[in-house]
């Protein structure tokens, strides 16, 4: 009897134990792929902080004996910088598990991205018609943009990865139930970058703008070639609102 009693009292700590996992985070802002630094992080299960992490010189922070399928980080310090914290962390094989997460700015600094972002797309977008050579040079350049090749670096799946860790469905288009496809297009140079940032076709002011903050917030692409020179191109890129 008392070794059936045992075997019985060493599986369920086995279960209990098995039914722990860890949770590595990896914080980073997306544009830099910057390690965030001394970043205190507060873990919630519903509305309740069930611990407190503060991320090393990688970025890093770990939890340790989870319980929950799901949680909720808020940053607790540095909001002077970034805004509170991602939405919901799901895990529900509760097995041992490595989260990149992106770090955005705060409300204020994204207004001023936004803002330094049409001053630079502006003459880009619109152009400035001294005289009409001006204007014949530009269309030549138009014609030069190759919608083609160019790619965000990983390929498809690493950018809908870069997207689903990214995006920020805002809480006024949750209330108002606005769901859609904004078309987003925009400029690849030469080295990468990104410029002239447009919405073709739109869904909600505040939808747009969490678009354009999406392709704002991206790292360099890939180029795309013609005879295996980098050249400026023309992308175009639908961007899913959907609510479950």
């Amino acid at each position: 009897m008392k070794s059936i009693l045992s075997i019985f009292f060493i599986a369920l700590s086995m279960v209990t134990f098995a039914s722990k996992y860890s949770m590595t985070c990896t914080f980073q802002e997306p544009k830099t792929s910057t390690s965030v630094i001394g970043l205190e992080v507060g873990l919630y299960y519903k509305s309740i902080k069930v611990k407190t992490a503060t991320t090393n010189d990688k970025g890093q922070c770990v939890f340790y004996d989870l319980k929950k399928a799901d949680y909720k980080l808020k940053f607790l310090n540095q909001q002077d910088r970034y805004e509170e914290g991602p939405a919901f962390i799901s895990n529900p094989s509760k097995q041992n598990v490595n989260h990149l997460i992106y770090v955005r700015w705060n409300k204020e600094k994204e207004e001023k991205m936004l803002e330094e972002a049409n001053q630079r797309d502006k003459p880009i977008l619109e152009g400035i018609k001294l005289s009409d050579e001006d204007e014949t040079q530009r269309e030549e350049q138009l014609m030069d943009w190759n919608d083609g090749d160019a790619s965000f670096p990983g390929g498809e799946r690493a950018l809908a990865n870069y997207i689903a860790r990214t995006v920020r469905y805002p809480q006024i288009s949750i209330i108002m139930n606005e769901q859609g496809r904004v078309y987003m297009a925009f400029i690849v140079e030469p080295d990468g970058s990104i410029d002239a940032i447009k919405v073709e076709r739109g869904v909600s002011a505040d939808l747009d703008r969490e678009a354009r903050l999406l392709i704002e917030y991206m790292p360099n692409w890939l180029p795309g070639k013609i005879d295996e020179e980098a050249v400026r191109t023309l992308c175009r890129l639908p961007i899913n609102f959907t609510l479950n």
